[in-house]
This record gives C-alpha cells, sequence and structure tokens, in this order.
C-alpha cells in the first residue's frame, strides 16, 4: 500500500435495480456477480478462481462456472484472458459504477422506474414465448450452448490447462477424454452401457464431473502401461473414467506397496 493512502472498511454493497429486478438472474448468480464485482483489482478486473468464488457463496465450482457462462452472455460481465490467467470485469461499472461501495447508496421508491423494468419484463417474456415457437432451432442452439459449457466446465475440473502443458502429457489422448467426457454429460440416453453393464446415465455423468486432473492421470497412465491390445478405445476409457475414482486410491497403495517390498 503507497503511502498517504488509508485502507477503508469493507461495509457492504449496493446492486443497482437493472440488477437486482432482473428476473432472469437467481439470488444465487446475482451474489455471484456481486462477488466478482467485490474482488475487482480495478486494472485488468477480478482474477479469482471459480473455487475461491464458490467457497464465499457455498456453492460448487460447477455452479459458479455456469453462472460466469450465462452473465457473460448476458452481457453482465466481460472476460480477458492474459496467458492462463482469466480476468472478470462488470460491463455495469462504466456507467453504474462499481457495486462495492464503501457507504450504502440511498434507495429511492421509484415506482415509475419500477413499472418500466415490469413492463420490460413482460416484453422479454413475450418475446421468448414467440422464439419458443421454432422449438427445433432453439433446441439445436440449446445443445450447442450446453455441449460448450460442458466441455468448458470439464476442462476447469481437470485443470486442462496444466495438464496440456506437461511434458508427460499426450495431448491427443487427453483431447480424446475431454471430448468422450463432453459427449457422456451430454447424452440424452436414459442408460448408458459401462464395462458390459447397463448403468443409468445420470449415475454415469454425475461420476465424470467430480473427476478431477488426478484422475485422468490415471486413466492416461492405466493406458499406457496396458499391455495387451485395446480393441475399443472408446469403451475402454469410457469404463476407465467411470471406475477411476473407486479404483485410483487402490491402485496407487497396491503400487505404493510394491516399491516398498522391492526396496527392503
Amino acid at each position: 500500500m503507497s503511502k498517504g493512502k488509508k485502507e477503508t472498511a469493507f461495509k457492504g454493497v449496493w446492486i443497482p435495480a437493472e440488477i437486482w429486478l432482473d428476473t432472469r438472474l437467481s439470488a444465487l448468480e446475482k451474489m455471484i456477480l456481486v462477488e466478482i464485482d467485490s474482488l475487482d483489482n480495478g486494472d485488468k478486473g477480478c482474477y479469482a478462481s471459480n473455487k475461491h468464488i464458490a467457497d464465499f457463496c457455498q456453492c460448487s465450482e460447477t455452479t459458479v462456472s455456469r453462472a460466469v457462462s450465462k452473465l457473460i452472455d448476458m452481457k453482465y460481465l466481460s472476460k480477458e484472458e492474459f496467458g492462463r490467467q482469466r480476468f472478470l470485469k462488470l460491463t455495469l461499472s462504466k456507467r453504474q459504477g462499481s457495486l462495492t461501495k464503501m457507504t450504502r447508496q440511498p434507495y429511492q421508491n421509484d415506482k415509475g422506474a419500477l413499472s418500466k423494468r415490469q413492463a420490460s419484463n413482460i416484453r422479454e417474456n413475450n418475446n421468448l414465448s414467440n422464439i419458443n415457437e421454432n422449438k427445433d432451432k432453439i433446441r439445436c442452439d440449446m445443445i450447442v450452448r450446453t455441449r460448450e459449457e460442458y466441455r468448458t466446465i470439464i476442462k476447469e475440473n481437470i485443470d486442462y490447462e496444466i495438464l496440456s502443458a506437461s511434458k508427460h502429457i499426450d495431448i491427443g489422448m487427453l483431447d480424446n477424454i475431454v471430448e468422450l467426457m463432453t459427449e457422456t454429460v451430454c447424452t440424452s440416453s436414459e442408460h448408458l452401457i459401462v464395462a458390459g453393464h447397463k448403468q443409468p446415465s445420470e449415475i454415469v455423468k454425475n461420476r465424470f464431473l467430480k473427476l478431477n486432473s488426478e484422475h485422468i492421470e490415471y486413466v492416461m497412465e492405466g493406458i499406457l502401461n496396458n499391455s495387451r491390445s485395446i480393441r475399443d478405445i472408446k469403451k475402454y476409457l469410457l469404463a476407465s473414467l467411470f471406475n477411476a475414482s473407486s479404483t485410483m486410491s487402490s491402485y496407487y497403495s497396491a503400487k505404493f506397496n510394491h516399491n516398498m517390498r522391492k526396496k527392503k
């Protein structure tokens, strides 16, 4: 801190009516937006990770990732990347001021402004109703958007940027794993065949969304160390990823014990 600059205590936040009355946003999404703005460093923006935001808002990293994507699509946030660092910035800041205030702004009970906002929401709902008439196009757009969102979530969960920078990682295999995981969590099927067994797709999806970089490295190591010929790599990968969370610990424990016995 520079000399002569006094540190001020955080006393709260102020949320503009434009955000507070936006019925498209959930209460949690508004909280996430406020937290991102409160962490704005005044230069490039907020560089906090999804994990930090999730810990503060007491939700999952997946929820934060989805909320950030939604807020970017709605033009409430802008995103810039410098190397491997992501920066988020509130797009309202130039005309509304920062949401983080040292003193709370007085609230004006402006019925006219509220009525305009409600009328605007009604118009937006009417527009959405008109759009819903073209169901096939909307369904296609939603599938594409969901696929991209899940790909982003999966990459964040497995620390894709860190893994891909490792000299010991096969980038081609890593990308194939990401695509298989994305395809699996986006499936519309009620059941999936994994290792010859019929599994509810929701169980498979939940397991895949809980995988991290250690699980991916474990699966890739298993493929590289497999001396047998793999006839169907897609089925093999699907089974390996599904079982990774339950078999990884046992595998490394057995490997550690084996190495210890060799040293004796």
